[in-house]
């Protein structure tokens, strides 16, 4: 309750026996692979195939006596979520003035290169011109 929340069903399954069958299929897989750590997680898929081959049938649904414990989860749960959601939004914020900087450092890098090609340009224009007097002086 506390972590899923109220909404999801919880339900008992029979697990007797899937170590033993994660460790044979992995056996099978490769005689010599080392099993530490991997066992749990294989016994896990073999408790949801046994589920999911019987429809869930024989399962059997857990249910907390306790109304008072399940609203106390169902509070905690729905504090977790609304913090989840402020950590989203905080993120996407911080993630916007970031791209937002971005940009308007790529502008100021614009403008300042178009500055300098004007002012490279202007430099050019009259450089050019008094080279061009400069010769039609030494024509003449």
């Amino acid at each position: 309750l506390q972590t899923l929340g109220p909404h999801v069903p919880i339900y008992l399954w029979d697990e007797r026996y899937t170590s033993k069958e994660a460790k044979a299929r992995a056996h099978t897989i490769d005689p010599t692979r080392y099993l530490y750590g991997t066992l749990d997680a294989e016994a896990a898929c073999i408790i949801l195939e046994h589920y999911y081959n019987d429809h869930g049938k024989g399962a059997e649904r857990v249910v907390v006596p306790d109304e008072e414990l399940v609203q106390t989860y169902t509070k905690q749960w729905e504090l977790e979520q609304q913090k989840e959601r402020e950590r989203l939004v905080s993120e996407q914020a911080e993630r916007e003035d970031r791209i937002r900087a971005r940009k308007e450092a790529i502008e100021r890098d614009r403008q300042l290169l178009l500055e300098k090609q004007q002012l490279q340009q202007q430099q050019q224009g009259t450089s050019n011109s008094s080279k061009k007097k400069k010769k039609k002086k030494r024509k003449k």
